[in-house]
């Protein structure tokens, strides 16, 4: 799980991404199906919580125990595209609607 605030937490997963090249699919906005670089399928899932952080979830943790904020290359990958969206519905709705850019009932 990563507690998501800068994009410098990413450095060494996005390292690791550039390597493995994965396959990263759009579930629905705030959910992606990232296949790894062994072929194995994992979910991952952006949402804000009650308290308003941002959230981010991995299913390869269930495999490899993580610390909080050690980041995946899955995450880094899937967050990648997820802030791209999150750019585009800025653009869309305006920046008067925040709440817009992260689900937050998961």
């Amino acid at each position: 799980m990563l507690i998501f605030t800068a994009l410098n937490q990413l450095d060494a997963a996005r390292k690791r991404l550039m390597k493995a090249k994965p396959r990263i699919d759009l579930i629905c906005f705030g959910e992606y199906t990232v296949i790894g670089s062994k072929g194995d399928e994992y979910k991952v899932i952006c949402k804000t919580d009650a308290s308003n952080k941002r959230i981010v979830f991995c299913t390869c943790e269930d495999k490899y125990p993580r610390k909080l904020n050690d980041v995946c290359y899955h995450i880094a990958g899937a967050l990648s595209l997820h802030l791209y969206l999150c750019e585009g519905r800025v653009l869309t709705f305006g920046k008067d609607r925040p709440e817009k850019l992260w689900i937050t009932n998961l």
